[in-house]
């Protein structure tokens, strides 16, 4: 669990600082709401880390971004 927070917490880094790039041509909304989830993930990793809390958020939060990618969404 605990290389998996930690790989976790170095993807959503990446992922922010792309996101913050005034050259990421996502919209602006699509970008804020990113940004949110990056922070909750980065902030819930840290927490797996430091206080054995659960995981169960950021394996929420992944399933759902790898469904949306694959185009599994539900309406």
């Amino acid at each position: 669990m605990i290389q998996a927070a930690y790989a976790n917490n170095q993807l959503w880094t990446v992922l922010a600082a792309d996101l913050a790039q005034p050259a990421n041509a996502l919209p602006e909304q699509v970008k804020a709401g990113l940004l949110s989830l990056a922070i909750f993930s980065i902030k819930r990793g840290q927490k797996v880390l430091s206080e054995n809390a659960s995981a169960e958020p950021l394996i929420e939060i992944n399933l759902k971004i790898m469904k949306g990618l694959r185009g599994e969404v539900q309406p």
